[in-house]
């Protein structure tokens, strides 16, 4: 057997046999630019709560890290009535 008959009904190339399809891209859109100029969200109760009440839970605690100086100011906050959350 040459070559010739060998190779006769068989691909040329690998390129040939292993040929898939490629698969489809999407193509992603970019984020919508920030403006600047956007007015910021108010805080929530909660916020205004620890913003006031923080430097007391601080100098209550000295020692303590900054996350449970957050759970100490979130217990507090759930003990009150909601009535005095809103003012």
């Amino acid at each position: 057997m040459s070559s010739d008959e060998q190779s006769s009904g068989t691909y040329e190339s690998d390129e040939e046999i292993e040929q898939e399809p490629e698969p489809v891209v999407k193509k992603r859109r970019g984020k919508a630019g920030k403006d600047p100029n956007k007015p910021k969200r108010n805080m929530s109760a909660f916020f205004l709560y620890s913003n006031a009440n923080r430097a007391r839970i601080k100098e209550e605690n000295p020692d303590i890290k900054f996350g449970r100086v957050a759970q100490l100011l979130s217990e507090e906050f759930k003990q009150i009535s909601p009535v005095e959350r809103a003012i």
